[in-house]
């Protein structure tokens, strides 16, 4: 049995985004496929996910110099732990699909904020010297499903 995390980012619903209707379909197929697989589904619009901020990089500069977690303020705790729990889930899972519109040419910023939560050093990457960022998950795959209800570009 894998675990997959279901990603959407789309305030809207399948009757009014075309990302979601098709990711909708999507993970119907992949269940219908795949009896046995645990779908999660996160939608970062309905979740906690701190975005990285001045009191966050503290906190964590603060524990790199040795400072127990529980010195750590309230809020600092609550975001650092927050960021960790969602991190740890990330690393957990075996599939990842992720669901938005396209959005100025881009996607929804808080899909940025849930990747920059779940991108740790350590974690899900490192640095390696010459050679730069390296992945830490292995061959876990991912699909990525993105629509949009305008015309992007002219021609076919």
């Amino acid at each position: 049995m894998a675990t997959v995390l279901y990603i959407t980012a789309h305030p809207g619903d399948a009757k009014s985004s075309f990302s979601l209707s098709v990711g909708q379909r999507f993970v119907e197929a992949y269940r219908e496929a795949n009896p046995n697989d645990e779908v999660v589904h996160l939608d970062p619009y309905k979740m906690n996910v701190p975005q990285l901020d001045g009191e966050i990089f503290g906190a964590w500069g603060k524990l790199s110099e040795g400072v127990p977690f529980d010195r750590l303020s309230e809020s600092e705790q609550a975001k650092v732990g927050r960021l960790g729990e969602l991190v740890d889930q990330f690393v957990a899972a075996d599939k990842y699909m992720f669901v938005n519109p396209v959005w100025n040419y881009g996607f929804p910023p808080v899909l940025k904020a849930y990747i920059d939560a779940v991108c740790v050093v350590g974690k899900t990457f490192k640095y390696e010297a010459g050679v730069g960022p390296r992945g830490l998950l292995g061959d876990k795959k991912a699909a990525h499903i993105q629509a949009s209800g305008s015309v992007l570009s002219n021609g076919a």
